[in-house]
């Protein structure tokens, strides 16, 4: 029995919930398996986000039913979201663990160049299943690998052709580069790109973390469970995804949508023209967030909380309202109720529009 099963079991047991309630709730958690065996076998990343969608889906419709909201419905979906964020990582280390013990695996550390044909390549895709993906700016491709193949894998090949053989893969104009689920078995290594920023990029990754520095320009980000970090990039245009991996994004020019299950953002510093990120129960933090005029933010959340701190430029209209969470307001403009347990601000003239919704998260604004 799931944690979150139980704590609703709980509530309904002290009578902090009713019958009605409780089994709304309980109907909700088992979307899941529902889901889960509609969805054909496309790989984790996919199978995990269609389910946990799922499951964002029923459960805001079961919450937006319970009458009267508290607290303890946002304990509860918080809990459903502690018990998504387990269950990812229980599956993740267990693929690891059959899969990538590498006990015959040979020690590698080398320097690899710019693969013949990368002049004209127009886009490239980066993947790595376990280990590392860092991205450096630099004037000229070099890539750095460190860590261990599999003997079995190799056979009579050095590892220097082995790498060259199976890292690099050109499809048309698309250079792709790493390792993925099919090859997870044969290589675990951390992947350092010294490259150019010109080119446009796509990341994917199960359990490898992501570090990215350089004003670098990203179409996507796909993570099931390895944490993303990224510094003085430009995400315009750009689609992240991710269940359980918590995304951090400092000074970088941002104008992308996000999708995620458990995993918590963090924006520092950031120049924002738009944003929209829909979460189950992670958390929304922005800090300092430098908003283009006419900008764009819409944030959705079941039970993740949402904080947007020291804002600078014009802010014409803000939206937020949560049903059983608290909500603080501390920026200057007209406000009046909004939406039952909701408030707006308005100003006159120009400014960023931000609108800001969860069913049980709180919303602060300072």
């Amino acid at each position: 029995m799931s944690e979150a099963r139980k704590r609703i079991l709980s509530m309904l047991d002290e009578k902090k919930i009713s019958i009605e309630q409780a089994d709304e709730l309980l109907s909700a958690l088992e979307a899941d398996e529902k889901a889960k065996s509609r969805i054909p076998d496309r790989g984790l990343g996919a199978n995990l986000g269609e389910m946990f969608n799922e499951v964002h889906k029923q459960v805001g419709k079961a919450v937006k039913s319970l009458q009267p909201q508290s607290r303890e419905i946002k304990n509860a979906l918080k809990g459903l979201g502690e018990w998504v964020s387990g269950a990812v990582g229980k599956v993740v280390t267990e693929i690891k663990l059959s899969q990538n013990e590498l006990s015959d695996g040979v020690n590698i550390e080398c320097m690899l160049s710019a693969p013949e044909g990368f002049s004209h390549c127009e886009k490239i895709e980066i993947c790595n299943v376990w280990g590392t993906i860092t991205l450096r700016d630099a004037d000229e491709f070099n890539l750095k690998i460190k860590g261990k193949i599999s003997k079995s894998a190799l056979g009579e090949e050095n590892s220097l052709d082995w790498l060259k053989k199976n890292l690099f893969t050109f499809k048309d104009t698309r250079l792709i580069m790493g390792f993925e689920r099919s090859t997870s078995a044969k290589a675990n290594v951390d992947l350092e790109i010294f490259l150019p920023t010109t080119v446009p990029l796509y990341i994917r990754s199960l359990a490898a973390q992501v570090s990215i520095n350089g004003p670098f320009k990203i179409i996507s980000i796909e993570s099931t469970n390895g944490n993303v970090g990224i510094k003085h990039a430009s995400l315009e245009n750009t689609a992240i995804e991710t269940v359980s991996a918590d995304v951090e994004i400092d000074g970088s020019n941002v104008a992308f949508t996000a999708k995620t299950t458990s995993g918590d953002f963090m924006l520092k510093d950031c120049k924002i023209s738009r944003l929209q990120i829909q979460s189950i129960s992670g958390d929304i933090e922005i800090s300092s967030p430098k908003l283009v005029e006419e900008a764009l933010l819409e944030l959705s959340t079941t039970s993740g909380d949402v904080t947007i701190s020291k804002p600078e430029g014009l802010i014409a209209k803000l939206e937020g309202r949560t049903r059983s969470g608290t909500m603080q307001a501390r920026w200057p403009g007209r406000s009046q109720p909004f939406d039952r347990n909701g408030i707006r601000l308005e100003n006159d003239g120009p400014g960023a529009k931000i609108k800001v919704e969860s069913i049980s998260g709180d919303l602060t604004f300072e």
